[in-house]
């Protein structure tokens, strides 16, 4: 293989992992040059083998009759071969190439289609006790002591009705649920604790009567409504709930009725 062959064989190796090794490479100007230079290289070789064949062949018996031209009655035959665009070898190297290339192609299509999945799990708000997976931020550890929480688990959750919702450990490894009104002075307004089993069957829950909320309540609620601001294990924020204590009709009740009655199981489906 002289250098000039060696410099043409490198290109082919470039080529090859642009076609083989990328996604619809096949498509690309790279697949058209590949096939030129691997052409090209087949020529080469080929006419390496026909000067091969005709140096070991023997020299023609001068009384033989022959004529002494005989040797270059080959040339027409090779020339016409080697300007042939597409030699056998060549020829033969698409057929087989492209089911490989597809191959390839499909395998890195499900790669791809994996990666984008996972890269929507690493990127979607994590659910339930998974928001504890996160790491902390400047404004959660600012909280830590006014939530009397295990230094490192405050995460704030969500923010809603002018209200932030912040969760923690505390010292007895319960799950916390703390609301906060923004703008404030870090004054709890609410608050409720949970072991992990009962965070994992039921969540947890605050409520508020509509008028706590002033201008920010739902519209449409009652004066004597109530929102019921729920944490589930599997959800990605804080959940709300409107529940109409006067609703049409005669059928009234307190909210001391309400919150009881929903303590004791009464109104849950």
């Amino acid at each position: 293989m002289t250098g000039d062959d060696a410099e043409l064989e490198a290109r082919a190796d470039a080529l090859r992992r642009v076609v083989y090794g990328t996604p619809d490479g096949y498509e690309t100007d790279a697949a058209i040059e590949l096939e030129r230079v691997e052409a090209e290289l087949a020529r080469r070789s080929e006419q390496r083998r026909a000067a091969a064949s005709r140096t070991a062949a023997p020299a023609p018996d001068a009384g033989s009759g022959e004529s002494g031209d005989a040797p270059g009655a080959d040339a027409p035959v090779a020339a016409r071969r080697d300007e042939s665009p597409n030699p056998p070898a060549a020829a033969a190297l698409r057929p087989r190439r492209w089911p490989g290339v597809l191959a390839i192609a499909g395998v890195l299509g499900v790669f791809a289609a994996v990666g984008a999945v996972a890269l929507d799990a690493a990127l979607a708000p994590p659910r339930g006790l998974a928001v504890f997976d996160r790491p902390q931020q400047p404004e959660d550890e600012s909280l830590v002591v006014a939530l009397g929480a295990q230094a490192d688990t405050v995460r704030k959750l969500d923010e809603l009705f002018g209200r932030g919702f912040w969760v923690y450990l505390n010292g007895a490894d319960q799950v916390c649920l703390s609301v906060i009104p923004i703008g404030g002075t870090n004054l709890v307004e609410r608050g409720e604790c949970a072991s992990r089993e009962r965070f994992a069957e039921h969540g947890i829950v605050v409520q508020y009567a509509a008028t706590e909320l002033g201008a920010r309540r739902p519209r449409g609620s009652g004066e004597r409504d109530v929102i019921v601001v729920s944490w589930l294990p599997d959800a990605e924020g804080v959940e709300w709930e409107l529940v109409m204590i006067d609703p049409p009709g005669n059928d009234r009740m307190t909210y001391g009725e309400w919150s009881s009655g929903r303590e004791d199981g009464a109104f849950v489906d």
